[in-house]
């Protein structure tokens, strides 16, 4: 027998102010914090009227935690400066490619079997 679903509302007033405080705790703009803050509840209430959520605090905190490392993540990647990528007019094996990210301080990472290189920004 499935769970009831939960009441959007009575959820929405039990937890807002806890996981509004713990997001922006983590987010230092008011405005993005209130986005993610909609964004889980929005996602709570797609999920419940699917498969209820029978751990209504533990699946919040942990979305909006998602959400605040996916925000981070994709901050980090705005903040690339577009002089960190190289043009090169003749082309390069991967392996040449990954020795010249590698001396200007990235992370590389050259995959066998594809011709992509998985690059990450090193602070």
């Amino acid at each position: 027998m499935n769970a009831p679903k939960n009441n959007p509302a009575e959820v929405f007033g039990k937890y807002r102010r806890q996981l509004g405080a713990f997001i922006a705790r983590r987010i230092p703009s008011r405005e993005e914090a209130e986005d993610i803050l909609q964004d889980v509840f929005m996602r709570f209430v797609q999920t419940d009227a699917l498969n209820p959520v029978t751990q209504v605090a533990a699946w919040l905190f942990r979305a909006a935690r998602n959400r605040i490392i996916d925000h981070s993540r994709k901050r980090r990647e705005e903040n690339i400066p577009d002089d960190a990528f190289v043009h090169f007019d003749i082309p390069l094996t991967k392996e040449h490619e990954a020795a010249l990210l590698k001396e200007v301080g990235f992370t590389v990472t050259v995959e066998n079997g594809n011709d992509c290189l998985i690059i990450k920004a090193v602070k």
